[in-house]
């Protein structure tokens, strides 16, 4: 089974996603030990669920994303299928506030993370980043809280100091743009460029060059089909949602409804 999801992997980023899940399949499932994976994208939380449900007899999992509401980066924690009656947790995601006197800088997602790999924190232990008027929070692995209140003491000009967050604060997806396209055929290219704003032309180099993702996973067809609930995500313009088709106009085209998050703030 190991070598047939390694062979259902896309590229070197989830084949090693499938060795480090296998890996920790086997503990759990030999040694009977509970154990975390690192923080996932959405993507990669696809996958590592789509495999465990094939082990659901022997492993169970939790999500754990530290926020409330809908947190993007988690980690699943792996145990025992038996221990499941018996109500078992284990904390492993620690939220974290970020105290600075930052008056005359404002950081923002970027800064914040930029700042913890500069000091030595690895990507694959920090999880959902928030900030907001009311103050900044970090989610982390739970095992490096100690290591980061040492290693990590300041973004850009600020000394900062971290204090765990008892109730953090929730998540929630702000509203994007709606938007009803017209497409000749459910394709990929002909919907990205709709919601983008760009041509046909544009949207195909965008694809082919490996910038898209559909549901979470590169995607490089043109011609990929698209259904409601497809998510796109492009690098450098932002994500999509196809919400729902609403049927097909007296010409036959297909008629969807899109909801747009552009990083240029103007929807496409």
């Amino acid at each position: 089974m190991r070598e047939y999801w390694l062979r259902q992997a896309g590229n070197d980023e989830e084949r090693a996603l499938v060795e480090r899940l296998w890996d920790l399949l086997v503990q759990v499932e030999t040694r009977e030990v509970p154990a975390f994976t690192f923080f996932l994208d959405p993507g990669q939380q696809v996958l590592a669920r789509t495999i465990l449900e094939t082990r659901r007899q022997t492993v169970a999992y939790q999500q754990q994303g530290g926020f409330t509401g809908e947190p993007e980066r988690c980690r699943l924690l792996l145990f025992p299928a038996d221990w499941a009656e018996f109500g078992f947790e284990q904390p492993g995601v620690t939220v974290m506030r970020v105290e600075g006197r930052f008056q005359f800088f404002q950081p923002g997602h970027r800064d914040i993370l930029g700042s913890m790999l500069a000091s030595g924190i690895k990507r694959e232990l920090v999880g959902d980043i928030l900030c907001t008027e009311k103050g900044i929070w970090v989610a982390v692995a739970s095992e490096i809280v100690s290591a980061l209140q040492c290693q990590w003491n300041r973004v850009g000009p600020v000394p900062v100091e971290l204090l765990p967050e008892p109730e953090p604060p929730a998540i929630t997806r702000p509203a994007g743009e709606e938007r009803l396209v017209s497409l000749a055929s459910p394709r990929l290219d002909a919907l990205l460029a709709q919601s983008a704003g760009v041509a046909r032309q544009q949207a195909v180099e965008w694809i082919t060059s490996g910038l898209v993702r559909l549901n979470w996973r590169q995607c490089l067809k043109p011609a990929a089909e698209i259904q409601p609930g497809d998510w796109l995500s492009v690098q450098g313009f932002g994500r999509v949602l196809v919400k729902a088709q609403n049927g097909n106009s007296k010409k036959g085209r297909f008629l969807f409804k899109v909801e747009i998050w552009s990083k240029t703030g103007r929807g496409g």
